[in-house]
């Protein structure tokens, strides 16, 4: 709310439009309860387009990983490169971040197979650069992607009648909404985000109707966020070939330390560790906090247990919050 109200006041002064897309207000209508089905189907087919979109990440991750694993980086990077450089001699909007391809996609001048060849190129290459190495953001990308399926209902929903044609540019707003939800498995961020920067202020239902069914779809078929999947196969990548390891073992909480007087679930721990249990130590006091008791303080006693490929480096995140102190597993298993 603060950076919202920051942005509208700094961006007069600078000459800056405030807006993500400037003017969408002109295109996003109120929509009525009674046409609320067409939002319904818009946010099922987005969010069936999540469940497909992110199956095909995965087998394009095998199909680099296994299929081409005896080609070079540089190589994998270069094809990448060409296939863009070549689309892109044909229209910008298959390569571009997705910003300008969303404004015409607003103004309903994209014709739908262009739609439909642009919406197969660009989740191909989003995904191939991915899991080639190539690193670069998702949002806007999905936001893209999200927009031009949407687009794609909206013409349908138009052409057969079910909706009337002012409402084109609010079903692309909304399929936004959705694809958000669905392929980042995120639906408040992206209702927050309808809200504020997608103009949907007038049309709460709808935005939390499409964010709803959209998560509810991927969710059924039981498919992950896309950060979660890139960020998982980023971490296979930099450990391949290491073994990861589960160390279950008792660590205390030294004097003066970071843990001190803090909440067990307002510390960030090394990644994935877990806080089995807390035994208070005997100097600790017989105080009950707010939160039952859950404060940790010198000398307390901490069951934990975590899965690790360099336990070393999880060592030294956990003295940094513990203190430094000799660890001895209890039991370490190879996963």
């Amino acid at each position: 709310m603060f950076s919202s109200i920051t942005v509208r006041w700094m961006c007069p002064l600078l000459g800056m439009e405030a807006d993500m897309f400037p003017g969408i207000s002109e295109f996003v209508l109120e929509i009525g309860n009674s046409q609320l089905w067409v939002i319904a189907i818009c946010a099922i087919v987005v969010g069936l387009m999540s469940v497909v979109f992110l199956r095909y990440f995965k087998v394009m991750r095998r199909f680099i990983g296994e299929t081409l694993s005896a080609m070079s980086l540089r190589l994998k990077i270069f094809i990448v490169f060409m296939l863009t450089f070549a689309f892109g001699l044909i229209s910008y909007d298959f390569i571009s971040t997705g910003h300008d391809l969303v404004d015409s996609l607003l103004e309903g001048n994209v014709i739908w197979y262009i739609i439909l060849a642009i919406l197969l190129y660009r989740a191909t290459m989003l995904l191939a650069a991915n899991n080639t190495g190539i690193n670069g953001g998702m949002f806007v990308p999905i936001i893209a992607l999200s927009a031009l399926v949407a687009s794609l209902v909206a013409k349908v929903a138009v052409g057969a009648g079910w909706i009337g044609s002012e409402y084109y540019s609010t079903i692309v707003i909304l399929g936004i909404t959705a694809g958000i939800s669905g392929m980042m498995k995120c639906p408040l961020t992206a209702m927050v985000f309808s809200i504020e920067a997608l103009g949907c202020s007038g049309n709460i239902l709808p935005v939390i109707l499409a964010a709803a069914l959209s998560y509810i779809v991927t969710e059924a078929m039981g498919a992950e966020s896309i950060n979660e999947e890139v960020v998982a196969g980023r971490i296979r990548e930099i450990n391949y070939g290491k073994v990861p390891k589960v160390i279950d073992t008792f660590v205390t909480v030294g004097r003066n330390t970071f843990a001190v007087g803090k909440q067990i679930r307002d510390i960030f721990w090394p990644q994935n560790l877990f806080v089995l249990s807390v035994k208070h130590g005997e100097t600790a006091g017989a105080e009950v906090d707010s939160h039952g008791d859950n404060t940790l303080r010198e000398g307390d006693i901490l069951h934990v247990r975590y899965m690790t490929y360099d336990n070393s480096a999880t060592k030294e995140e956990l003295y940094a919050i513990v203190g430094e102190q000799r660890i001895e597993s209890r039991r370490a298993v190879d996963v």
